[in-house]
């Protein structure tokens, strides 16, 4: 009489417990690397918006009657590690450029927009 095997031997479960072990283990890898990068993406288009509402905060405003290079440091930002800098430089005649740059733990982000008018002063400017 020949006994036939009911079910997985003992070896066949703890070759299947390692894999599912080593792929459980991937899986979670590549789930903290998804979300270590949305993250990153998070806080890079943060800074990106954060720069972008200073530029037109400033160009709400639209004083454009400095005549020397202007610096300033702004301190109400979303995180207490981020520092920005907003610069007002007259590169050309009657163009004024306004750059507004973020350091975010050794990353620069920088934005810049030129208001330009054609000397006259009932022409509206004219913003790129």
């Amino acid at each position: 009489m020949k006994i036939e095997q009911q079910g997985f031997a003992l070896i066949q479960s703890i070759i299947a417990t390692a894999v599912f072990a080593i792929l459980l283990i991937a899986l979670l890898n590549y789930t903290q690397y998804i979300v270590l990068n949305f993250n990153q993406l998070y806080k890079d288009s943060t800074a990106v918006r954060v720069l972008h509402s200073r530029l037109e905060k400033q160009g709400a405003v639209g004083d454009e009657t400095y005549s020397e290079e202007i610096s300033s440091i702004g301190a109400v930002l979303r995180y207490p590690e981020w520092k920005i800098e907003q610069t007002l430089t007259h590169p050309v005649k009657y163009c004024t450029e306004s750059m507004a740059s973020l350091l975010i733990s050794r990353q620069r982000f920088s934005l810049s927009r030129w208001y330009c008018s054609i000397g006259e002063h009932h022409v509206s400017g004219l913003s790129f």
